[in-house]
């Protein structure tokens, strides 16, 4: 009998706890799966939008219980990550596969997870010819079926499939998220770490006027504040100032990001009007500069956001300060640039010779050159507001030139050594084989998915590419705190011989050589597979059953 009564019992516990741990669940992942929701993009932005929205509600739910609670319980985790993009989804998706029950938060001071992705949505399109839509969608290891750069979602159209946006990014960071069973603080933003050694944990101060408790803190802050080293130190706080606003009034003219520029785009149905008939500068000579000159001019390659600038809305006069390669240079043009550049109804166009004919569907901006549209290698030395709301901008060989809107394409600077109160002071005055003191590598095994992609093919034979002891990360010296993917610097953390950068002349040095898809430190594709197994190192080193 009483084998009976504990029968009902334990059924009966079962049953609640399963209502239970469905109720905890958003309901509209309980009606079907996600995969079975995702597949329809309509349906696919629905999900992600509930996602969203039933996150930042638990988010401020649990930010008051925080402010609001005598129990020291509520702020202490296991494992804090300060950051919310996808390479702190994938570090707890590998923590999870041996520690599935450790309380885990995840602190990002945007509204959303991914912002870096989500802002720009439609108008950041990765549109590298490194992969044909006939290929079997490569996994990177991390998050299966899906290959972490270009994205190649088996759900997405066939047409879609080697298009995908920075609002795909963002999507697949929301769905892998619902699935880690871990805390989500939004609108909050980490403004120091104490380093001591109270109770084996680590204090996270926030701008909530409250403190969390970690044991094992990882910073995966991405990208850092936009760098003005560039210019004159009295005048940087300036520019920086003159950014923020932009950031407040992004359909006003002045100085703004890369992101924030692609943002503002994207929030205008992908129609740049503020900057037709106007002056505009462009600071920078990597893909963001290049990528900004594309949508400027109207000459995106089709894609499924084809439409990006389609009225041509041009400034009336636009110039890449800092280019790499100025035209008619297409062999050089070639080798110092991605792939994806290279097309005609892009730049390549621009940077064929004059008298070398163009498809007759690809209209023909060579004539502006040196008018209208201008490259220089010259770099930008100050940028000077005057009157009238304007800009003037030194060059590196005395020239000067006003503006009405400046556009910094000039990479990001990582702010991990201001957070840890550190001697160094920036990640770009090191290199792999030159580390700062307080920094001890993290070492592990990674397998990235790549082939011997040749320049100029679009395919790619899939393999395995197994390192056994890649470098994942950074320790801060004697204590839990670890700096990985952007937070820890590309350079730093990937070797030359694993990954170049992306350009064709690096992907041609390895063409015989199995090796990245992308072949560039920068992209997600190396840096994720890194965070994934330094999760499972750490789980496993920290935390024991």
């Amino acid at each position: 009998m009483y084998k009976f009564v504990l029968f009902v019992f334990l059924t009966f516990m079962s049953v609640l706890w399963v209502n239970n741990a469905f109720a905890s669940l958003p309901h509209f992942l309980c009606e079907k799966s996600l995969k079975e929701q995702i597949s329809n993009p309509d349906s696919r932005s629905k999900i992600i939008e509930n996602l969203r929205s039933y996150y930042q509600e638990q988010s401020s739910n649990l930010k008051t219980k925080i402010q609001n609670s005598q129990d020291s319980y509520i702020n202490e985790y296991d494992v804090v990550l300060i950051g919310g993009g996808p390479a702190s989804i994938s570090f707890v998706a590998g923590l999870r596969q041996t520690r599935p029950h450790l309380r885990v938060l995840i602190i990002e001071e945007s509204h959303t997870l991914s912002p870096v992705f989500e802002g720009p949505g439609k108008a950041l399109v990765f549109n590298s010819m490194t992969i044909n839509h006939n290929i079997e969608p490569i996994n990177t290891h991390v998050f299966p079926k899906h290959f972490i750069q270009l994205l190649d979602f088996k759900e997405f159209k066939d047409h879609e499939k080697i298009h995908p946006s920075g609002e795909d990014i963002a999507a697949l960071t929301w769905s892998q998220f619902s699935k880690l069973n871990s805390d989500l603080l939004l609108n909050t933003k980490a403004t120091g770490i104490s380093l001591s050694h109270e109770k084996n944990s680590v204090k996270i101060f926030t701008s909530e006027n409250f403190y969390i408790k970690g044991k094992l803190v990882i910073l995966t802050t991405g990208q850092g504040s936009p760098n003005t080293h560039f210019l004159p130190p009295q005048d940087r706080p300036t520019i920086q100032n003159l950014i923020k606003v932009s950031q407040q009034s992004p359909h006003e003219l002045g100085v703004e990001t890369y992101l924030q520029a692609l943002n503002y785009i994207n929030s205008n149905q992908l129609d740049p009007r503020k900057y037709e008939n106007k002056k505009v500068a462009i600071i920078g000579g990597g893909d963001a500069a290049f990528g900004l000159v594309e949508i400027l001019l109207a000459l995106n390659v089709p894609t499924k956001t084809f439409g990006i600038n389609s009225l041509k809305r041009r400034p009336s006069r636009l110039v890449n300060y800092g280019a790499n390669v100025l035209p008619p240079n297409m062999e050089q043009f070639r080798r110092s640039t991605k792939e994806r550049y290279h097309h005609l109804r892009g730049l390549g166009g621009l940077f064929l010779k004059p008298n070398l004919p163009l498809p007759s569907s690809v209209e023909d901006l060579r004539t502006e050159l040196g008018k209208s549209i201008e490259f220089k290698t010259e770099k930008v030395i100050n940028i000077l507001p005057i009157e009238n709301n304007l800009f003037l901008i030194k060059d590196s060989q005395g020239d000067e030139e006003v503006f009405d809107h400046v556009i910094l394409a000039t990479g990001y600077v990582n702010e991990s050594s201001y957070f840890l109160n550190a001697k160094f002071r920036t990640m770009s005055e090191y290199n792999y084989n030159h580390l700062p003191e307080e920094l001890v590598p993290l070492h592990g095994p990674i397998v990235i998915q790549g082939g011997s992609y040749q320049p100029g093919r679009r395919l790619l034979s899939n393999t395995d590419i197994l390192y056994p002891n890649a470098r994942l990360g950074f320790q801060f010296k004697n204590f839990p705190v670890f700096l990985l993917a952007n937070a820890a610097g590309a350079n730093l953390i990937v070797h030359d011989n694993e990954a170049g950068d992306g350009t064709f002349e690096s992907h041609h040095k390895k063409e015989h050589i199995p090796h990245s898809a992308t072949d560039s430190k920068y992209t997600m594709q190396n840096m994720l597979p890194r965070t994934f197994s330094a999760g499972k190192i750490l789980s496993e080193q920290y935390f024991h059953d």
